[in-house]
């Protein structure tokens, strides 16, 4: 399979199965792999490098992927062939312990989101 050319974006892209995916894509002969990231400049920087030296344009997108302010960014991107949402964020305790708020973030951050970069992305 290739995706010669393919513009691609993979949330959570800069660490663990995000950023193996991103990768995988740049080997694929995608011709721009953006990554989002909350934080860990660092590690999004190093993944850049990476994504270069596979030949691919590396984009990085910081803060929150459920922002309005993200959207608009991936919007400005121009059309994506390809979107992997491999971002994910959660509270580990009881559910019936879990205030609204962390809720409101968790859905937001791992579901919203998604539809949120989606109309972004589309043309």
């Amino acid at each position: 399979m290739t995706f010669e050319g393919a513009s691609v974006l993979v949330t959570g892209g800069s660490r663990g199965i995000g950023k193996a995916i991103a990768l995988r894509f740049a080997s694929l002969g995608a011709r721009r792999v953006a990554i989002g990231y909350m934080r860990g400049d660092q590690a999004a920087e190093q993944t850049a490098l990476e994504l270069s030296a596979s030949g691919a344009e590396p984009v990085l997108v910081r803060g929150n992927v459920a922002s309005e302010r993200i959207a608009e960014e991936v919007a400005a991107l121009g059309p994506l062939d390809v979107l992997v949402h491999a971002a994910a964020t959660g509270v580990i305790r009881p559910a019936l312990d879990t205030d609204d708020k962390h809720w409101d973030w968790t859905l937001s951050a791992n579901a919203r989101a998604l539809l949120s970069l989606t109309r972004a992305a589309v043309p």
